[in-house]
């Protein structure tokens, strides 16, 4: 019978493996999460307005079915949606629109890793300042031509 030789792993998940256990021996924590997020999380907790061009179906990928998930706990999401419309108590005068629930519950694939900071803050009520790092995909459609590449940091300009 022939020899066979199981498979091994991508030399780049091997690299991120160990940046993972590096930073856990530092006493750092990951912060974990599904590819879907809702809108709440990816923007909204985030200080990003609602009308905000990054949330164009251009710009992020938006989830046909189903379109809506739990955000998170009323509470929060008051005190969300009133820091947008008037500032709430941050000393902010807020984004001064009329802060739409439906929207933040708009289910979308993640764009970008900082919305698991978001959501693990909220979810654990971790003091602050704490340790955390994450090893996230992300989904955006990504415009590619001959100027511009994904994770390019050529500008077109150049």
């Amino acid at each position: 019978m022939a020899k066979t030789y199981g498979g091994k792993k991508h030399p780049y998940l091997q690299f991120l493996d160990q940046v993972r256990a590096k930073l856990v021996q530092l006493g750092f924590q990951e912060m974990l999460g599904t590819a879907v997020e809702t809108a709440f999380f990816n923007f909204d907790a985030l200080y990003v307005p609602q009308d905000h061009p990054a949330r164009e179906p251009s710009d992020i990928y938006y989830v046909k079915e189903p379109q809506y998930g739990d955000a998170t706990d009323k509470a929060t999401m008051q005190r969300v949606k009133e820091t947008h419309e008037c500032g709430d108590k941050t000393g902010s005068t807020g984004w001064g629109y009329l802060y739409s629930l439906e929207a933040a519950k708009r289910l979308i694939l993640r764009g970008h890793g900082t919305c698991l900071s978001a959501r693990t803050l909220q979810a654990h009520k971790y003091s602050v300042p704490s340790r955390h790092f994450s090893i996230a995909r992300v989904y955006r459609p990504e415009i590619t031509d001959k100027t511009t590449l994904a994770n390019s940091t050529r500008s077109k300009a150049s």
